[in-house]
């Protein structure tokens, strides 16, 4: 898969809010893949990402599982994705074990550093476990930080056109969304 089709993917699914198709064209392109520009390990972690904004963190998860077992570059250690999906399955106690666990493996990326502690933030898990059971984050902040992941996943590993598109002044995240939920109609 080369990064120009990836882009048209994306943007194609940005534009027509389709997050079920996109993820299952982007499985199905994993499955089937040989050689590229992006590696299967990436292209595994946005599927899982759109799983995951199509209300379907299992799938997400699948996905997630994949993309550690290709062990290719997906950006961030995918574990991490796994530990945000597992909190999302209502499943925290093996999310912090996940987490833990790439903690205890040291070398970690500024990338995955960031994926976990956006994920302990999210679900008020403030001191990574101490603060009691979690609690779930908003429909819209899981949108939210959905395409931003998306967006920085894409731009991460050099295809930001379809990022591009939904920003026309501000690089904000939350701005970006805001403008995509005006452009649709629906809320973020």
């Amino acid at each position: 898969m080369t990064r120009e089709h990836l882009d048209r993917l994306l943007e194609q699914a940005l534009l027509a809010d389709d997050h079920d198709s996109l993820a299952s064209r982007l499985y199905d392109v994993a499955l089937d893949y040989s050689s590229g520009d992006v590696s299967r390990a990436s292209i595994l972690v946005l599927a899982a990402e759109e799983w995951r904004a199509a209300g379907q963190p299992a799938r997400a998860m699948e996905c997630f599982q994949r993309a550690v077992e290709d062990g290719g570059d997906a950006g961030f250690d995918a574990r991490a994705g796994i530990a945000d999906t597992l909190f999302e399955l209502d499943r925290p106690d093996e999310a912090r074990e996940v987490i833990e666990t790439i903690r205890a493996e040291g070398n970690v990326s500024t990338a995955t550093a960031h994926t976990i502690a956006e994920t302990l933030v999210a679900y008020g898990d403030l001191q990574g476990g101490s603060n009691g059971p979690p609690r779930p984050p908003s429909a819209a902040m899981r949108t939210i930080r959905s395409r931003w992941r998306c967006c920085a996943r894409a731009t991460a590993s050099g295809s930001i056109s379809g990022c591009r598109k939904t920003s026309s002044t501000s690089s904000s995240p939350d701005d970006r969304a805001s403008r995509g939920a005006r452009r649709t109609g629906r809320a973020p």
